[in-house]
Formats: C-alpha cells, structure tokens, sequence
C-alpha cells in the first residue's frame, strides 16, 4: 500500500467523508493549527468543517509534496497563466496532473479489505465512523453535522448498534434500574 493509499483510508475512517469528498480534498481544505478538514462540496453543494485526530492531519502534511504539482494547462503554452491556480488536490493519479477518481478509491480501499481478510469500500469506512462517534458518546444530532446531512433520518440509518451493546448502553444510563423504574411508572399510573 503507498503511503497515499493508507493516508486516504485513514483521513475517510478520521473524517467520515463520503469518496467523493476525499477525491476532491486540497491543501487548501486542511488547518493543521485547528486539526480540521473543511468539505467544499459534500452531497448537494454543502460545505462543513470536520475535525480531525491531529496525528491524521501530521500524517497528510508529513505525505505532501514539497513543491505543489502543476495543474492541467496552467503554465504551460496555450493554458491560462496569468488565472488564478486552485489548490492542488491531495489524493493524485498516476497520472501527476489528474486527481484521484471514485472508483481508483473504491479499489484502493476494497484491495486494503482484502488484504485483512475483510470485505471493505468506501462507504463502509463512513459507517464505522459513524457507529465510533455514536460509541464514544457523540449525539446523532453533532453526528448528523459531521456527516453533512439534512435530516435525522438519513444519519440514523448509519447507526447500527449491536445487541450487546444496546444493554450495556441501557444498563449504564439506568443503573440497572430500568425494569424497577418501569414497575413503579406502571404502578404509579393505575
């Protein structure tokens, strides 16, 4: 795995950003001071800042280029020299003047699956961010934010929590208490 391919999976599983979001990363969108990533352009033009552990934010700064690659057309004959130049995107193909694409990605990520034995893309990688932020006891209203969404209802379907988990969450918040905080509602209600 090079080291672009292991710092595009760890900034997806860091960010919960969608494939999408991670192709169209620049150098511009990263604050080392801040430890966040600014999202340009999420599902339906949204922006969103996320916040980022600061070894993922070292890991990309420590992978970047020393002298930024040259974009298409500009700076050469014919191309627009005196246009102002956007931010060179993080993630690159082969190819030095092209950014990575969705599906380069989703083989990035499926090949690194394979190689722990784990059936793994994209999307899965935001999934288990958002099942961690749940665990670590982040509200899916801040978790809603994260991810860009609109509507509770969309992240809602990214929380998927184990049955064992569910009875530990419910013995801590009540103290085991629930079923006797239960009787005496019932009890008080008649």
């Amino acid at each position: 795995m090079t080291p672009r391919d292991r710092t595009a999976i760890t900034v997806m599983l860091d960010a919960g950003l969608r494939a999408s979001e991670a192709c169209a990363l620049t150098w511009d969108d990263i604050d080392d001071v801040a430890a966040t990533i600014r999202v340009r352009n999420g599902k339906g033009g949204k922006g969103r800042v996320v916040p980022v552990h600061p070894a993922t934010v070292a890991q990309l700064l420590r992978d970047r280029p020393l002298r930024p690659l040259p974009l298409p057309g500009l700076g050469r004959p014919g191309g627009p020299s005196d246009a102002p130049q956007p931010a060179p995107v993080i993630y690159r193909a082969a190819t030095p003047d092209k950014p990575i694409t969705r599906s380069m990605l989703h083989r990035i990520v499926r090949a690194a699956g394979e190689a722990i034995g784990v059936h793994c893309w994209p999307h899965m990688l935001r999934h288990t961010y958002a099942c961690h932020c749940l665990r670590l006891g982040l509200s899916v209203y801040d978790l809603m934010h994260l991810l860009g969404h609109d509507r509770l209802e969309t992240t809602v379907i990214y929380l998927h929590l184990q049955p064992d988990e569910l009875a530990e969450r419910v013995r801590a918040a009540f103290g085991g208490q629930l079923a006797a905080n239960m009787r005496l509602s019932l009890e008080a209600a008649r």
